[in-house]
């Protein structure tokens, strides 16, 4: 929908895309933002489109879960008291984790991108880099909404750092969101968190 520039009828399941009838009835819930994300796949078939995506999310979660270990290998190994104990401990963990295997379960997941926003957020902050931090996070919440809560205690226990920013970051996203996709598509979008918050 938003490649064929139908954005009033973004958050309408069933309604036709350029005068043809949709392939799929699967009502979209994220973001308006989000849905830019989507628009390269709208150039594939859908069975391509799948697998694309499912390998898409998959790389970003592994790319996300190496930035973690490395960057915390040496406190796991210190803790766990071998690096191989940790490195153990650390795939058991992935093993375990349920949004790793959404992925494969419903077919691709924008939480990929956001765990990687976040894994950033967190390496810039230990490092001080408090826009790049800020900037990531805020990211996170333009595609899943429910990501406010990480951003909310950032502010609370380092409002120094982030108050300010955030309110910047957010305001130009803000901006970019109403210029590109429209008051009407913003206002569809809160109605439908109303109707299904989760």
């Amino acid at each position: 929908k938003v490649r064929a520039g139908e954005l009033n009828g973004l958050y309408q399941e069933g309604v036709p895309i350029e005068g043809k009838p949709p392939q799929a009835s699967m009502y979209f819930n994220s973001t308006p933002l989000s849905a830019f994300l989507y628009v390269p796949l709208s150039l594939m078939r859908p069975e391509i489109a799948v697998i694309v995506f499912r390998a898409v999310c998959t790389a970003l979660m592994f790319f996300g879960l190496l930035l973690l270990y490395r960057e915390y290998r040496r406190f796991g190994e210190l803790t766990f008291g071998s690096i191989t104990a940790f490195r153990n401990a650390f795939l058991i963990a992935i093993l375990l984790w349920q949004p790793f295997w959404n992925v494969y379960l419903y077919g691709g997941q924008s939480t990929a991108f956001v765990f990687l926003l976040l894994v950033l957020a967190t390496l810039w902050h230990v490092r001080d880099n408090y826009w790049m931090a800020t900037i990531a996070i805020c990211l996170a919440c333009s595609i899943k909404p429910a990501m406010a809560a990480f951003l909310v205690f950032m502010i609370v226990f380092a409002w120094r750092a982030y108050a300010a920013r955030t309110a910047i970051v957010g305001a130009a996203l803000l901006a970019i969101s109403l210029l590109t996709m429209g008051s009407a598509v913003a206002v569809d979008f809160s109605e439908r968190r109303i109707l299904h918050p989760i």
